[in-house]
């Protein structure tokens, strides 16, 4: 019987798509940030947050 090999988790580095004027960011994966809400509440949009590449 051959031993399984172990396997290696490489987690790939994830870039910002969102950021707001305090600095704060977001990737896009999960549940939207509590200042994203806000922003979005205050009448922007996810394009008017969208970090510029």
């Amino acid at each position: 019987m051959v031993a399984a090999k172990p396997r290696s988790r490489k987690r790939k580095i994830v870039v910002a798509k969102y950021r707001d004027d305090a600095g704060n960011t977001w990737v896009g994966r999960g549940k939207r940030p509590q200042w994203v809400r806000d922003a979005l509440a205050a009448g922007k949009t996810l394009q008017d947050l969208e970090v510029q590449a």
